[in-house]
This record gives C-alpha cells, sequence and structure tokens, in this order.
C-alpha cells in the first residue's frame, strides 16, 4: 500500500503534471492521426497505402502508430476533441509515476522525486498530441522491470510497443545493451517479439530505412541537433554526466555515450535521454557520498519534493479554469478554420497544395474530397520535402510546377512568400486572418 508520502508525491505529479499535459491542441500531426484512427476502427482494418495524398497515392505505407491512432480516436469519439487532451494527461501521469518508482529503487525518494521532477521539464516539449507519448511510457516501463529485475515482461513490452509507435526500436537498443550475456533467451524473445504487428518484418526495416535518411534532418527542425546558444538543462546535464561516469557500471556507461550522441545528433532524441540517462546521471554523482544511498528512507528530505509539489497548486487551478471556455481544446489561430470550411462548400477538383504543417488539418477535415499535396508524414513524402521547400521558398517558378503536378486549389498562409508572389498574379477565391485560397483555373 502506499505511505502517506508517496500519496503526496503522486499527488504532486498529478498538479503537475495536469499543468504541463492538459493544455490545448496546438501541434500539427495530430489531425492525420485521428483520420487514420478513425479509418482504421470504422473499417476494421490496416492502413498499408497512402490514401491521403494524390503525389504518394497507393505507396506502401508502414504505419507504425497505427494502434495509438485507434486510442486517440477512441478517445476523441467518445469525449471529444477534449478526450484527446485528457488521453495525453493520463499519459504523462502515467510516465512520471512510472519513472518516479523506477527511480526511488535507485536512490532515496527525495533525490527520486527531484529527478523527476527534473526529466518532466525536460521532456515537457513533447507533450503535443501525438503517438511518441506512448513511446515515453513504454520506455519508463521497460527500464522499471529491467530494475526491478523482471526480465520475462519485456519482449511482452517490445511487442505492444511496435504497434504503438516507430520509437520500440530505441527499446530494442536499450534491452539489448542490459541483458546481453545476462538473459540471451529473454533478449532473442525481446528481438523476435516486435514481429507481432501487422507488417511484422517490415517494421524493422521501416525503422532503419527512415534513420539512414538525410531528407529529415535537412528540413525537419526536430530532427536537427541542438541549439545552444542560450543555456538549458540538457546542457548542464551533460556537463554533468563527464563526473557522474565514472561511478555508473559498464552498461550504463555505454547508455550515457550512445544516448548523448543521438541527443546531440537530433534534439528529439532529448526526450529518450532525459528518460535514460539523467537517473544514471544522479545516481552517478550521490556515489560520491555513499552514505546518501545508504539513509534509510527518511522523513525530512521527502519536505524537499513535498514543498516543490504543491507550490504547483495555484498554476494548474488556473489553468483549470481556462478549461472551461468552450474554445480551450484547440488554439484557432494555428489552423486555417475558415479556408477549411470554405473548400468544404466548394468543388475545385481534389488536388490540393497546402502547407507541410496544415496537411494534417485539412487530411482530417477535407478527406476524401480533397487529397493533399503533402503534410506532416515525412517518411512517406521523404522525396517530395525538397520540392515542396523549393516551391514554398520560391527556387523554382511555383506555377509551372504546380501545374506539372496537376494541382487544381492551393491553401496557403497569408503574406507567405508564395501568397506574395501569386496575388500579384491572380486574384484569391478567398482570405482571411491567417489563410488564402487560390484556384489554379486552367486545371478545374
Amino acid at each position: 500500500m502506499l505511505k502517506n508520502k508517496d500519496l503526496i508525491i503522486f499527488s504532486s505529479f498529478f498538479l503537475l503534471c495536469f499543468y504541463f499535459a492538459y493544455i490545448p491542441i496546438s501541434t500539427y500531426d495530430v489531425w492525420w492521426h485521428l483520420k487514420a484512427g478513425e479509418i482504421i476502427w470504422e473499417k476494421k482494418e490496416i492502413l498499408r497505402k497512402d490514401i491521403f495524398s494524390f503525389t504518394s497515392e497507393g505507396k506502401e505505407w508502414i504505419d507504425h502508430s497505427w494502434l495509438s491512432q485507434v486510442l486517440l480516436y477512441l478517445f476523441q469519439k467518445n469525449f471529444g476533441i477534449n478526450g484527446v487532451i485528457l488521453l495525453q494527461f493520463i499519459l504523462v501521469f502515467l510516465i512520471s509515476s512510472v519513472l518516479y518508482l523506477r527511480i526511488s529503487k535507485m536512490m532515496p525518494k527525495s533525490f527520486a522525486f527531484l529527478c523527476t521532477v527534473l526529466i518532466i521539464f525536460m521532456i515537457k516539449k513533447g507533450f503535443n498530441h501525438r503517438p511518441h507519448l506512448f513511446s515515453l511510457l513504454m520506455l519508463s516501463l521497460l527500464l522499471y522491470f529491467i530494475e526491478s529485475k523482471k526480465y520475462r515482461y519485456i519482449p511482452v513490452i517490445l511487442a505492444l510497443w511496435s504497434n504503438l509507435h516507430g520509437g520500440f526500436i530505441v527499446g530494442i537498443i536499450v534491452s539489448s545493451i542490459y541483458l546481453f550475456q545476462k538473459n540471451n533467451r529473454i533478449l532473442l524473445a525481446s528481438l523476435l517479439s516486435p514481429l507481432i504487428n501487422p507488417y511484422t518484418y517490415k517494421i524493422y526495416l521501416y525503422t532503419f530505412q527512415y534513420a539512414k535518411n538525410s531528407v529529415h534532418t535537412r528540413f525537419i527542425s526536430e530532427w536537427q541537433s541542438p541549439s545552444f546558444h542560450e543555456p538549458t538543462i540538457l546542457e548542464a546535464m551533460i556537463l554533468f554526466s563527464f563526473l557522474a561516469f565514472p561511478k555508473v557500471n559498464m552498461r550504463e556507461k555505454i547508455l550515457v555515450l550512445l544516448f548523448t550522441h543521438l541527443v546531440l545528433f537530433a534534439v528529439r532524441n532529448e526526450l529518450f535521454y532525459a528518460i535514460i540517462v539523467v537517473p544514471l546521471i544522479f545516481k552517478g554523482l550521490l556515489e560520491y557520498n555513499p552514505r546518501i544511498l545508504s539513509i534509510e528512507r527518511e522523513k525530512k528530505p521527502i519536505y524537499i519534493g513535498i514543498v516543490i509539489g504543491l507550490s504547483f497548486i495555484l498554476i494548474p487551478f488556473l489553468g483549470y479554469l481556462n478549461v472551461s471556455k468552450p474554445d480551450y481544446s484547440v488554439i484557432h489561430n494555428n489552423y486555417p478554420y475558415g479556408a477549411v470550411n470554405f473548400l468544404k462548400q466548394k468543388d475545385f477538383g481534389k488536388n490540393l497544395f497546402t502547407t507541410y504543417r496544415w496537411g494534417g488539418f485539412c487530411i482530417y477535415h477535407l478527406y476524401p474530397k480533397y487529397k493533399v499535396f503533402i503534410d506532416g508524414r515525412a517518411d512517406v513524402h521523404q522525396n517530395l520535402l525538397e520540392t515542396y521547400s523549393k516551391i514554398y521558398r520560391l527556387n523554382v517558378e511555383p506555377i509551372s510546377v504546380l501545374k506539372k503536378y496537376n494541382v487544381s486549389v492551393l491553401l496557403i498562409e497569408k503574406n507567405s512568400p508564395l501568397d506574395i508572389y501569386l496575388k500579384s498574379r491572380m486574384n484569391s477565391s478567398y482570405r482571411d486572418g491567417i489563410s488564402v485560397v487560390y484556384i489554379l483555373e486552367e486545371n478545374n
């Protein structure tokens, strides 16, 4: 049973997660995930080819997040769009709770609490209503069972994880480092269990092909290296890792080196780095004073965590007042609602050119009436990203290229370079504060 101080700690996590995770939708990819989940659930079939774009229509698509998409859709179906926010809050609370349970096996509870809070601050940039949250939960569970030496659960976690998100490959790496020559039977089962998914062996091929493609590092910000122009928690952790490094065991040294390299390669890996490496840094630093680690779960230091946790009561309460507002669920200024409603009422042909970030929103609201030129599925459109970039940045004459792709209608950002170029050559059919619609008449 949980003791009183455990209840206080988990209550603090509840409030902290409410503040950071129960937030309105502002991301862009969540929309095509919802549409994919709807189709999978309603038609009872897995998507294996692209159906949302006209440029990649029929191309093989490994929808590695299919199960996450179904869960997102079911929450949205039963609770409205606020259900997506609710699911994120539940996932973040579970992540923080499992993290704390794992870390408290490595150090006294007061330090475990502070370490967990630090990790939450590091990963909060990933609280954007996307399936990768399932990866963070699965990774936290995996490490918990490894720390608890309950290895038999690892293959089960990886089998489930391979259906939730492509990040399962991180779980394969971590499991291999911990289990190699320690429990080779479980390791073999762990390598094979991800094959239990609709795409079988192709799920492995997909992850390696996606990782080695350099186009993502050129065009997608989360695949680029982190910036250190301003001090960050990540920068501090990397510096502290040099002090902690001599105090961790060989397997942990490998993890620290590997994920430090990965986080310097792509900023999106900071989420994995925080969950895997930061507890090892805390553990290593505490090893310099072994007396701290041998202290019985005393009462006084725990109040450090309690005070910090309870200090978040007021801020979430103020956040709760915002939830009651009708428009809280979505930051409307991020999306072209007016232009989408305009296109719903018109028939300008099926081929829609829109921005990379608005593609998913248009899929959610306009499919199947319109199909998009590009959307946030970089794995599907990796050969098209450069062409899209040239069109949008006017590195080519855009009208001729758009006609080459049989684009019939454009929905783009107001006052973007492409809008400025087009409005001097044709009339827009719709314009509001954030978006504009153009019709290419020769393609009607």
